[in-house]
């Protein structure tokens, strides 16, 4: 596999997507990947090619692009927890109380601040779109979606993640060193789901062992620009993340 700093550095771009023209991009994407490639929502709901709902305004949108060109290749987003718990969180709205409970326990701690990962998607079409560069695939990009969640977790303090799974992943991700565990039972959501939650001190260290690339390529993403660079006691993937994939909400 290339060298993720190397790649980061000369084939594609991780950003925030913080502005319309980025947002754009990222739901334009996403409507290609969840209506078009995978199905998993009806492609006349979003006439105008975007899709996107009531979270994203409060979300972090992360975008990987190619750098040559700009097509987006990578999304996912972070969806940022109301602490008042007036707003719920995406997973919150499937009716398990088990999560409900469990972030009840975490809004009343302090220094503890959850976010839902959601929406983490990368192109099937990304073969065409990098055919001058090859020896890039859905593995860098995954890794740089997931390098970026990082950084822009610990810019807004963010403490814990929660999300939804395919059920068989779970296991899968430990073996990686990502902690994920499971909140409550399986869920019926675009197919079955468990619900999951993870204490980024926990997962960094797992990564951090298994993954070091990784781990350096975030730490890189948190450094530049107005995000102070510091290191949580412990941060996620590896170059298996591209099973992601199909695999988160």
């Amino acid at each position: 596999m290339n060298d993720l700093s190397s790649v980061y550095g000369h084939a594609l771009l991780a950003q925030l997507a913080d502005n319309p023209a980025s947002r754009q991009l990222a739901f334009r994407l996403r409507h290609q990947v969840y209506c078009k490639e995978r199905g998993f929502e009806p492609d006349d709901r979003y006439p105008l090619g975007l899709e996107r709902d009531e979270h994203d305004d409060r979300a972090l949108h992360i975008l990987v692009r190619n750098r040559r060109c700009g097509a987006p290749l990578g999304v996912s987003r972070v969806v940022l927890d109301d602490p008042d718990g007036g707003t719920p969180l995406p997973v919150e709205t499937h009716g398990c109380t088990e999560v409900r409970e469990r972030l009840e326990r975490l809004r009343m701690m302090d220094n503890v601040k959850v976010a839902e990962v959601s929406r983490f998607a990368v192109t099937r079409n990304l073969r065409r779109i990098m055919e001058l560069q090859r020896g890039i695939g859905s593995v860098h990009v995954s890794m740089g979606v997931v390098a970026m969640i990082f950084a822009q977790s610990w810019r807004y303090g963010v403490t814990h993640w929660i999300g939804l799974l395919d059920a068989c992943l779970p296991r899968f991700l430990r073996r990686l060193g990502i902690g994920c565990q499971p909140i409550g039972s399986v869920i019926e959501f675009r197919g079955t789901r468990q619900p999951v939650m993870a204490d980024l001190r926990d997962v960094w260290e797992g990564v951090d062992r298994r993954n070091p690339e990784l781990t350096r390529l975030a730490e890189r993403f948190a450094g530049e620009g107005p995000i102070p660079r510091r290191k949580p006691s412990r941060p996620a993937a590896n170059v298996e993340m591209q099973a992601v994939q199909a695999g988160v909400a």
